[in-house]
């Protein structure tokens, strides 16, 4: 009998630790985009992300890349801890959100789909400058135009 009560608590406790598996379906949000609301499809196949579809009024030069650039990423390593793509900031963390959102209402748990994902393969860069300006305010654009900094 004790050793019939012991497996059952061992499975109990195994079972506990495991997080539940994602359901198969579509899931939809709509978040507040950069220019107007971003609504996402995410759909679920095999307990992982198959596609990822957005209705977006995005700028056609940033915002459609980045979302295009996310979606793409977040699809080939399955998942959600990746980097917003610079320049695109409001829409990267939204359309992030949104997928996280989807991928809730299949049932994830927060650590499901969060690898981090990392470019193992990318050389550090190593620049050398004599002047670096940094911003594109009024000093930034006079420093950058200025003919003693032309090169």
């Amino acid at each position: 009998m004790k050793q019939i009560t012991l497996a059952v608590l061992a499975a109990f406790a195994i079972a506990g630790t495991c997080s539940a598996a994602v359901k198969d379906g579509t899931y939809t949000k709509t978040v507040t985009g950069h220019n107007a609301p971003i609504t996402v499809t995410v759909d679920i196949k095999g307990g992982k992300i198959a596609s990822i579809a957005t209705k977006d009024l995005e700028s056609p030069g940033v915002g459609k890349v980045a979302i295009k650039k996310l979606e793409d990423s977040v699809i080939k390593n399955q998942s959600t801890n990746i980097d917003i793509v610079s320049g695109a900031s409001v829409t990267s963390f939204q359309l992030l959100g949104a997928i996280k959102d989807c991928l809730k209402q299949a049932g994830a748990e927060k650590g499901d789909f969060n690898k981090r994902i990392t470019d193992a393969n990318k050389a550090p860069v190593t620049e050398r400058a004599d002047v670096v300006i940094v911003g594109g305010g009024g000093a930034g654009l006079a420093s950058a135009v200025s003919p003693v900094f032309s090169l």
